[in-house]
């Protein structure tokens, strides 16, 4: 659980603002100067999405052995998989804050769940029989953990240029490559065939599962390493806004809506126009009243775990959720879908040309596409940037 946390780092009373996260720690700080007014830094990436705050002064050229003096921090809010890498904007004397706030929490049924299983080293496809029985086995007669450094890497990679076609490489290297790293200590692909028969069928109870897996007849060592992937809590989230004061970090209000956990992958940073607050949540897009947090608009989004953030003009509020998707800022209505450009993460930015109004967006087809922001109509796209979805 991390703090939003004021410092102080400018040695004049001018504006020096950068907004920081602290990934050695997971702290998000806001740094800003003291003993004036606060320029507006409302979306991802600042006024004109560059990251720039133009016509400010220069951060401090030196700092105290210390570092920066701490002025406040903020009630415990959390980051990574419990609520995102969303940043803090800054509108007027408050910061804001998007994250999918989750929680554990205790249930009785068990569940051997796809992801468990992966984790546990079930292949996502089986291998033929022959070269099954072949990475099985050099599986058992090396251990390359016990290797030194990089060894262990190396062997399993030069096993399978040795070993595998160039087809059975493209349909199958990842998957050997993990059965051979695994070593000695990986469990025998029956074992996890096994367990995937039962794949998301629910035990009643601890004790419902703990006789299943004792009819499989295994040792202690294996049952551990399966139990520590069915954990008796299950993730929760809520989608939550937070807005603070800036000048003593307190929470002036908050608001809650239900949400679906989905890690680092949800981490809209909120965009504010003309009062209200947009965002994209981890099933909604929401738009708020900045003064008080009262709910104005609620969307569904077809897209789970959006990264992009908003960017609102001329009335129309866009992101990238599957697709560059844009919306009335007066009712939350879609107004258009343009599906030539793709993705979850990359943020959309403004552009005007000749008094038209254009979206410039990155895509996972591996391109940048410039689209009419009134019709949604592609007008062009380039290969480059790319959306990492």
């Amino acid at each position: 659980m991390n703090r939003l946390q004021h410092f102080t780092v400018a040695p004049t009373p001018n504006l020096a603002l950068n907004l920081a996260l602290n990934l050695a720690s997971l702290s998000l700080a806001i740094l800003i100067a003291t003993n004036t007014v606060i320029a507006d830094w409302p979306q991802w990436r600042g006024p004109g999405r560059t990251g720039v705050a133009a016509g400010t002064e220069a951060l401090a050229a030196t700092w105290p052995d210390d570092g920066p003096v701490r002025l406040w921090d903020s009630e415990p809010i959390p980051s990574r998989d419990d609520g995102g890498l969303g940043s803090a904007i800054i509108s007027g004397r408050h910061a804001y804050l998007f994250v999918v706030w989750a929680k554990n929490v205790p249930v009785k049924q068990r569940i051997i769940t796809t992801k468990a299983l992966r984790s546990l080293g079930w292949p996502a496809k089986q291998l033929p029989d022959a070269l099954s029985a072949k990475v099985e086995a050099s599986r058992k007669a090396v251990n390359p953990r016990a290797l030194r450094g990089n060894a262990g890497k190396t062997w399993a990679e030069n096993w399978i240029k040795s070993n595998l076609s160039e087809q059975e490489m493209e349909q199958f290297g990842n998957i050997v490559e993990r059965r051979l790293r695994d070593g000695p200590e990986g469990l025998a692909l029956e074992l996890l065939e096994q367990l995937a028969a039962v794949k998301d069928k629910p035990f009643a109870d601890q004790h419902s599962l703990d006789q299943f897996l004792a009819k499989l007849k295994i040792d202690d060592r294996i049952l551990q390493t399966i139990l520590k992937q069915i954990p008796p809590t299950r993730k929760v989230a809520n989608d939550v806004v937070i807005c603070l004061e800036l000048q003593t970090g307190k929470t002036a209000w908050k608001k809650e809506f239900p949400g679906l956990p989905h890690g680092p992958r949800a981490s809209s940073t909120p965009c504010i126009k003309n009062g209200r607050l947009y965002v994209a949540g981890s099933t909604h897009a929401y738009c708020l009243d900045a003064s008080d947090g009262k709910m104005i608009w609620r969307t569904p989004l077809t897209a789970k775990g959006i990264a992009s953030s908003f960017a609102v003009a001329d009335g129309i509020a866009v992101t990238l959720a599957d697709s560059l998707i844009a919306f009335d800022v007066e009712s939350g209505k879609q107004l258009w879908e343009q599906k030539e450009v793709r993705g979850r993460n990359s943020s959309p930015t403004i552009w005007k040309h000749q008094q038209t109004t254009y979206v410039l967006c990155n895509s996972s087809k591996q391109h940048v596409a410039c689209v009419e922001l009134k019709t949604g109509k592609l007008m062009w796209k380039e290969p480059g940037g790319g959306d990492q979805s």
